[in-house]
């Protein structure tokens, strides 16, 4: 992500690869680079909190939101193991999970991610886990909170480029290295697709329901 100034930003991906006869229909090898701009229009949390050798003092949860299950305890100690799974309400679409734990978010190692779960009249959940081993720097105040967020996204501007290359025919966007001892006219092919999707961030700020 790049960052101007006016809140203006633009994306940049590259695409590495190492290029087989499966990846050419005619000789020829196409590729095209997508770039989709979307607001999120829902937020909502569970929070749960969960301590040592103290009562846990409750939770906190915004309605039709996520759920937080899955063998959750009362109460921890430091060398537990915390396993839980955080389940986004149904929706049509498939929400964004977050896991933070005091407020930070996790360490991406923690994550345990699952398929989509389909449901019936085209509704879809949303399920991502949680697994660590309870640290003493963890606990604040003898609690451990818990928050999972899901965020639900619609996409407001989608816009594609496409590359054909093949024979003579080659894409200024397109840098190729050629051997010949393999077999194969390509060998590696580094593709950047710089689209200029920019836009103003302050036009799509984020809305709460």
């Amino acid at each position: 992500m790049i960052k101007y100034t006016n809140d203006l930003m633009s994306s940049r991906l590259g695409l590495y690869l190492t290029l087989t006869s499966s990846h050419l229909q005619l000789g020829e090898l196409k590729l095209r680079c997508l770039a989709s701009i979307s607001q999120a229009y829902s937020i909502t949390t569970e929070e749960v909190i969960v301590g040592n050798s103290v009562r846990p003092s409750g939770y906190f949860t915004t309605p039709n939101g996520p759920t937080i299950d899955g063998g959750l305890q009362p109460r921890y100690q430091v060398g537990d193991m915390m396993n839980v799974n955080c389940t986004s309400a149904l929706a049509k679409r498939t929400a964004k999970l977050s896991w933070y734990i005091n407020d930070n978010e996790v360490d991406p190692s923690y994550l345990v991610h699952y398929s989509p779960r389909q449901h019936p009249d085209n509704l879809v959940s949303t399920v991502m886990g949680l697994k660590f081993k309870v640290r003493a720097n963890q606990f604040q105040k003898g609690e451990i909170r818990l928050k999972c967020t899901a965020t639900l996204f619609r996409i407001i501007d989608e816009r594609s480029i496409e590359t054909v290359i093949g024979g003579k025919q080659q894409s200024s966007g397109l840098h190729i290295s050629e051997s010949t001892s393999s077999g194969e006219i390509f060998n590696f092919l580094t593709y950047n697709c710089g689209l200029f999707c920019l836009f103003f961030v302050s036009k799509f700020r984020t809305s709460y329901i």
